[in-house]
């Protein structure tokens, strides 16, 4: 693993053709602020759009970036772990490709790398987001912080966590509890964790895709397991 490369940045999209361009730009202006020696892995899920074609323009104008084509819609899960094997850099850090993250709290995420493990963001203005997603993301961090005993304020935002840890965890899932899952297993292994504060802009288009029914019997299933690997299962040994 080249010493040199602290950074990949995923950055996945699905149909995201008015948001992606405005990320790519903030993610490279961020990285140049911060870690300029990094790399960018922008991962088309399956768009019938033309997001595809803006990410190639990106990265024909920007030799961090490289564009990974996939023929039908993966999931984040899956995308986050494509990510990690495929990264060559000592963190990995996620940002959607949605344009949702503002420029200035992608620099300030970048600029937590070497500080410690895991550095987990929360929304400091959450009424950007419809109700319900408000509303539903506050419940679930609830049931996390109950059934798990942790207190954080979001399991599901943008993380930034070292590569070499996660690469010790098996049977991922590759739900949109992926995140979740990692940061479960990881602080279970000690692993140390800072929260920052991240800025959100309304979404240029589209709705998020958590909430389809695949998808939340996904989250289900992931957190049933990891409650019985981790408390149930663990306390009778």
């Amino acid at each position: 693993m080249p010493s040199d490369l602290v950074l990949t940045v995923l950055v996945p999209a699905l149909n995201e053709e008015k948001g992606i361009r405005r990320t790519l730009d903030e993610v490279c202006s961020a990285l140049d602020a911060t870690f300029p020696q990094s790399e960018v892995l922008t991962i088309n899920d399956g768009s019938t759009d033309a997001t595809e074609q803006i990410m190639k323009e990106a990265a024909s104008q920007d030799g961090r970036i490289v564009v990974i084509p996939h023929d039908r819609p993966m999931g984040l899960g899956a995308d986050y772990w494509e990510a990690i094997q495929k990264s060559r850099a000592e963190f990995l850090v996620l940002v959607p490709g949605d344009s949702e993250v503002s420029g200035d709290s992608i620099r300030e995420l970048f600029a937590k790398a070497h500080t410690t493990d895991i550095v987990s963001c929360y929304a400091t203005n959450p009424q950007v987001r419809e109700r319900s997603r408000q509303i539903i993301s506050k419940a679930y961090v609830i049931l996390i912080n109950t059934l798990f005993g942790y207190r954080l304020k979001y399991y599901n935002g943008p993380c930034l966590v070292r590569v070499s840890l996660m690469r010790q965890l098996k049977q991922p899932t590759t739900s949109f509890a992926y995140m979740t899952e990692i940061m479960l297993q990881l602080l279970d292994r000690k692993a140390t964790i800072t929260e920052i504060g991240m800025t959100l802009r309304p979404r240029p288009s589209g709705k998020t895709k958590a909430f389809k029914i695949k998808n939340v019997i996904g989250v289900v299933q992931t957190i049933g397991g990891m409650f019985w690997k981790l408390r149930v299962k663990k306390s009778t040994t």
